[in-house]
Parts: C-alpha cells; sequence; structure tokens
C-alpha cells in the first residue's frame, strides 16, 4: 500500500466515530438533554468516523482531486461541533436551527475550493 502509515493510521477515526455513536444512543450515555444535542453530536461522530475512510482515500494516492474527501468529513465534524456549541451555550433551538445551515455552508466551501 503506498503511504502504508498514512492510509493505516486513520482507523483510530473509525474507531472514535463508532464508539461516539454507540455511546451516543446506548442509554443516553452522554445524557443528552435534546434531540438537537443528539442530532449535533451524531453529525459530529459520523464526520469523525467518515475522517477514516476520506483520509485513506487521499492518502493512498493524494493530489488535489482527492484532497475534497479528505476535507469534506472533517468539515462535518467541524462545523457539527460549532452548532453543538450553540445549542449548548447560547439556545438550544437556535443552535438546533443551525446544524443544517451550519452544514451546508461548510460542504460548499470545500465544493467551491
Amino acid at each position: 500500500i503506498p503511504n502504508t502509515l498514512n492510509v493505516t493510521s486513520n482507523f483510530p477515526f473509525l474507531v472514535i466515530g463508532l464508539v461516539g455513536l454507540i455511546l451516543c444512543y446506548h442509554n443516553n450515555y452522554f445524557r443528552l438533554s435534546t434531540q438537537g444535542e443528539l442530532l449535533g453530536w451524531t453529525c459530529f461522530f459520523v464526520g469523525v468516523a467518515a475522517v477514516s475512510f476520506g483520509s485513506a482515500y487521499y492518502h493512498l494516492k493524494p493530489n488535489d482531486a482527492r484532497l475534497v474527501w479528505d476535507r469534506l468529513p472533517m468539515t462535518i465534524a467541524f462545523t457539527s461541533i460549532i452548532s453543538i456549541f450553540i445549542i449548548e451555550r447560547v439556545d438550544p433551538r437556535k443552535g438546533t436551527l443551525s446544524i443544517v445551515p451550519l452544514l451546508m455552508v461548510g460542504i460548499i466551501s470545500i465544493l467551491y475550493w
């Protein structure tokens, strides 16, 4: 495998993403109080898990076209965490409403780039 260590080092992202998703839905381990929090953390952990695939794909044969697949899952995780901050620190309703627009802005910024 070309760039073996760069490719295989992405496996922990998959593990953390899957463990996070399981804990979100297993007896409310994180004690999430609203559906918005659950949605935000779900998007975050899906993004983290997806980093393992996107980054591994990029590092198999690094080039500009594949870099999109490396950055896209990271952007999903980053924008989700911003909405979670809004939910937990500002207002649960506004934060929940911000999830989709923030995800869209992040995805559009990657596609534009």
